[in-house]
């Protein structure tokens, strides 16, 4: 019987790391591939919200106008044309970095389990 399954644990873990890792460019090559055909040189999608299987509100910007345009399965519909004036005080949200988000998130597991752990060596005093 094998006793020594450490060196096994390891390699696993790269491999899951690796998979993960793998996913994530994957995934950020094809968002990139995907804003590419969703905008034109005069038309751009700037942000999307679902609302269902097949509805849809989109923020565009069509040849410098923004529009706000309704979509459903059977209706297209420009609801609201935007100023330019609404955009020049909104700031750009910062950009988000995964690892910066993968050690927070991190952190605030190992916080949440040593908070739990401190509490049950309390309960049972």
């Amino acid at each position: 019987m094998k006793t020594n399954f450490f060196p096994e644990l390891i390699i696993y873990i790269i491999a899951i790391a690796a998979c993960l890792y793998g996913c994530y460019v994957l995934s950020k090559f094809v968002a990139k591939k995907m804003n590419r055909t969703m905008s034109g040189n005069k038309i751009k999608v700037i942000e999307r919200v679902a609302f269902g299987q097949d509805k849809c509100i989109a923020l565009c910007n069509i040849c410098g106008n923004y529009f706000v345009i309704g979509v459903s399965n059977q209706n297209i519909k420009i609801l609201l044309k935007l100023d330019e004036s609404y955009f020049e005080n909104e700031e750009a949200p910062p950009k988000a970095n995964f690892a910066d988000m993968f050690q927070s998130a991190l952190k605030t597991t190992i916080h949440k389990s040593k908070n739990n752990d401190s509490n049950q060596f309390n309960t049972q005093a």
